[in-house]
């Protein structure tokens, strides 16, 4: 059983008897999973994630949290294929979006957003409860209404420095090419899955012909 005895014991006095090698595995499983939990519900930096279990890993590193976060993004990925071969669909798909979640650091509701070049979990909750919760929304706008967007990325900016950095006026310059740039590779994205649709279409268009010939 996993327990919180244990895991202070741990803390203080991580020598490991022979006997309890299988409750610290245990116990690390656990703490791996609360760890990438707390890097998707967070929708922070890696960074930010380190800070906060620092008082608990106090050798953990970006560098180990990126690497747990590709394994289990991989492992979840095979697992997926794996229950696809099986015929047991939605599990497959399940895994599937929680490879893609692990990939992208952010929930489900925010990968459309995580596919736009540049963009980071924490920035892109700010721009889902702006409103924008995909490219297409973005560039909806027009390059002639950028201000609710601008003003969203400012205020990602603020949440992240935790400070009153949206009153600073080179950080609202920030703000505005960051903006910008957002809005450009969201155009992009949107007219590159535009171009790819059409490609479908026509594809299916002409296997109907041949078929019908």
């Amino acid at each position: 059983a996993v327990t919180q005895s244990f895991a202070r014991k741990m803390q203080i006095a991580p020598a490991i008897r022979e006997d309890a090698v299988a409750q610290m595995t245990r116990h690390e499983r656990l703490a791996a999973a609360l760890l990438l939990a707390d890097l998707l519900r967070a929708e922070e930096t890696i960074s930010d994630v380190r800070a906060r279990w620092l008082p608990f890993c106090d050798n953990l590193t970006t560098g180990d949290i990126q690497r747990l976060q590709t394994s289990a993004a991989s492992t979840a990925g095979m697992a997926s294929v794996l229950c696809e071969q099986c015929n047991w669909i939605s599990l497959a798909e399940l895994l599937s979006t929680m490879s893609l979640e692990l990939q992208a650091g952010a929930r489900r509701e925010l990968l459309p957003l995580m596919s736009i070049d540049g963009m980071t979990g924490a920035r892109a909750r700010t721009l889902y409860d702006a409103g924008f919760t995909t490219p297409r929304r973005i560039v909806e706008l027009g390059a002639d209404k950028m201000d609710r967007l601008n003003a969203a990325v400012l205020k990602s900016l603020a949440k992240s420095s935790k400070s009153s950095v949206g009153f600073d006026q080179a950080a609202r310059s920030a703000a505005w090419r960051i903006a910008q740039h957002i809005f450009s590779n969201a155009r992009r994205l949107v007219a590159t899955d535009a171009q790819g649709d059409k490609e479908n279409v026509l594809e299916s268009i002409e296997k109907s012909n041949i078929v019908a010939a």
